[in-house]
This record gives C-alpha cells, structure tokens and sequence, in this order.
C-alpha cells in the first residue's frame, strides 16, 4: 500500500471539498468523518477488489485515520492565522493538451545544439495571496517521509523540483501565476513523541508536534514582498520556517526576491547542463555522496546492474548554510 498516495488523496479531496474558510469552521469531530469517508471510499473504489481485502489490512488501512485527523486539525490552525488560500490541487505541469485535467504549460529551456527540455509534473498544493495589486504564489508539497530540507542541495542539482514548479508557475500565464513567494514541505506522517514524566505531558506533546510538523522550505520576505507575515499571523514560527526575533526582525529560511532569481537562474543552468549531456549521451555513473546523502545507491533503480561500489568513486557534496548557498550564487551571477 502506497500510504502517501493515500494521504495526498484524502487532504486533497477534504480542503478542496470545503474550502479554506470551510475546514476552519469544522469541529474535531466532523473533521474525523470526513477523513473516515475519504478513506473508506479509497478503499473500496480505488485499491481493486476490495472483497479481497483481509480483516488486518483493513484495520491496518483504516489506522490511518488517527495520524490524517491530526494533520488536518494543524492544517486548520495553521489557515486561521493565514492569508494564503489553497487554489489547486494537484496540478499538472506538462503540455499535453489530451487531458481533461487541469494543466499549466512546461516551462521550456533550449540547449546550446538547438534542441530543448521541458519538465512536467503534479504540485500537490498551490497558495496564492494578493497584496497592493501583486498575486504570489507559493508550492506545497506534502511529504510522509523524514527528509530535511537543505538549500545546499540545488548547488549540486538535487531536489529542484518543487523549485522547477514555482518558477514554472510565477514566469508563466495562467491563473495561478504570480510573483514567486516560497517553497514549503509540510510533514503529513504521524511520528512518536517522547515525552518525560516530570513534565506536563500536554505541552510536551504539543511542543513536539510544533517541532515535527512545523514546515520546511524557504519563504519571500524582503522590504518590499513582507509576506511572512501573512503566512503567519503573530509570527511565533509554529508553522513556517520563520519567526520575529528581538527587535522585531523577521529570521529563519526567509529570501529577498533578487536571490529567488538567482537560485531560478541556477536551477535553469543545471536543467540545461543536464538536457545537453543527455542530448550527447553522456550518462554516467555519478552518484553524490555527503552527509545528507549517504545512501543515495541503496535507494538507485539500477542498483542491481551498477558497478559503482567497485568501480566508481562518488561525487563529494558538503552542507552549506544559508550565507554559503547565496556567496556561491553571488558569484556566479556576477
């Protein structure tokens, strides 16, 4: 069973069946009946023969419920202190016009021998919010694993696609275009909190809560885009990766509207780089290997027919913080 699958399917079809304002107004218990009957119609109409299902898988499908109650209750609080509104679903990227879905055109680079590349795919949220006339748009990518986000890893052209997406969506035209305001990936997986005895088991819950789902990505914040903010009315950082510190100054993963174009910039050299070596059928092996990515073989579909263990040294990536990722993309805009 393909548990996010499962999970994207059933915030999808709760938040766009009623809405922002809707789900705000939902109590505890509604919400858990909502959930419920996604659920058993996924069940029963979207995994086959459902006559062949065992009495455990069943129980084990409908555990489920717990842990998406949860996410849904945060995803009400986090709406109820934002200006952001969810406006698709789901959304396809790519061109082919024989869909009945919605879709929002590939953004296409050419190479340097004339050909081009074009990239598509699904963003699993879109938010938008207008200020002062400008519409912005941000990408919501809902993740049932443990990755962490790092900024470092599109120096290296990893983990662009959520970035492909926003910037395919604020240089485009259609309805969800708009100036480019952040990449979020919010945590949809329910995980153990330890908690000790001498200390009120309420707020620890809730703290660990705060710490686990509290999303991750990069936000536009500068003096003319103030939009932290309206992500997060207050800005105690409960829920974005920011927060108001001392003095009033907005911290965290926030990024002036100059350095989201120099990181859409890099992001359209690495596409083109890699569009071009393909076109010149260089395909190597060339896994990277760092501190966040020590088991990027274990995980490789062609792990089976590699020689990389015997043969091939890995690619050396280091972290980098914030400061780093933007001195390197300093220099190379220069």
């Amino acid at each position: 069973m393909q548990t996010g699958t499962v999970i994207h399917y059933v915030l999808e079809h709760i938040i766009k069946d009623k809405g922002k304002d809707g789900l705000c107004k939902l109590s505890k218990g509604e919400v858990k009946l909502l959930v419920n009957r996604y659920l058993d119609y996924y069940l029963k109409n979207l995994m086959g023969d459902s006559s062949q299902f065992t009495p455990r898988f069943r129980y084990q499908f409908m555990r489920l419920s717990k842990m998406l109650v949860s996410v849904v209750e945060r995803l009400k609080s986090e709406f109820t202190i934002s200006d952001f509104e969810p406006k698709a679903f789901e959304l396809k990227i790519g061109n082919d016009t024989s869909s009945d879905e919605e879709t929002v055109k590939s953004k296409r680079l050419t190479l340097p021998d004339g050909g081009s590349i074009e990239i598509k795919g699904a963003i699993d949220r879109v938010d938008m919010y207008e200020k002062n006339g400008v519409k912005y748009v941000r990408v919501v990518d809902y993740k049932s694993g443990t990755k962490e986000f790092k900024l470092s890893d599109i120096i290296y052209g990893l983990n662009l696609q959520m970035f492909i997406y926003l910037f395919t969506l604020s240089e485009g035209e259609s309805e969800y275009s708009g100036r480019a305001a952040g990449v979020l990936y919010m945590h949809s997986a329910r995980k153990l909190i330890s908690i000790s005895r001498n200390e009120d088991v309420d707020e620890q819950v809730k703290s660990g809560e705060n710490k686990l789902y509290k999303m991750k990505g990069i936000i536009l914040n500068d003096s003319d885009n103030e939009l932290a903010e309206h992500m997060e009315h207050g800005l105690k950082g409960r829920f974005i990766p920011a927060k108001l510190s001392s003095g009033d100054v907005v911290t965290g993963n926030i990024v002036s509207l100059a350095e989201l174009g120099m990181l859409s910039k890099r992001i359209d050299t690495l596409i083109s780089d890699m569009g071009s070596s393909l076109h010149g059928g260089m395909i190597k092996q060339n896994p990277v290997h760092g501190k966040s990515h020590d088991k990027t073989c274990e995980f490789c579909d062609f792990k089976a027919v590699c020689m990389n263990k015997t043969e091939i040294k890995p690619r050396e990536i280091k972290d980098m913080n914030y400061a780093e990722v933007m001195d390197v993309l300093r220099e190379e805009d220069e």
